[in-house]
């Protein structure tokens, strides 16, 4: 949906203050994680341990490069907590 502009999404990221702009969207996993469990999608609705593991065992990237784009270190600050990461365009 961010890779299209959704409006209905780009509205809930303004809401909950995100930094995105047409190329890219950048959070820190804690951020992630509370935005999607206020989607109240029941895949999101998990502690933050369990969403994160789940994040880093899945394939993601690999869904993404066939709409050419990633997820990648934004800013790294040696924890996966506090490191920001970028949803971008390739």
């Amino acid at each position: 949906m961010f890779l299209e502009q959704d409006e209905s999404l780009l509205t809930k990221l303004d809401q909950h203050d995100a930094l995105y702009d047409q190329e890219q969207w950048c959070f820190t996993l804690p951020q992630l994680h509370n935005f999607m469990q206020s989607t109240q999608n029941p895949l999101f609705l998990i502690p933050y341990q369990e969403f994160r593991k789940s994040l880093f065992n899945s394939d993601i990237n690999k869904q993404l490069r066939i709409n050419k784009a990633e997820i990648a270190i934004f800013d790294n600050r040696q924890n996966v907590d506090t490191s920001t990461y970028v949803l971008q365009r390739l």
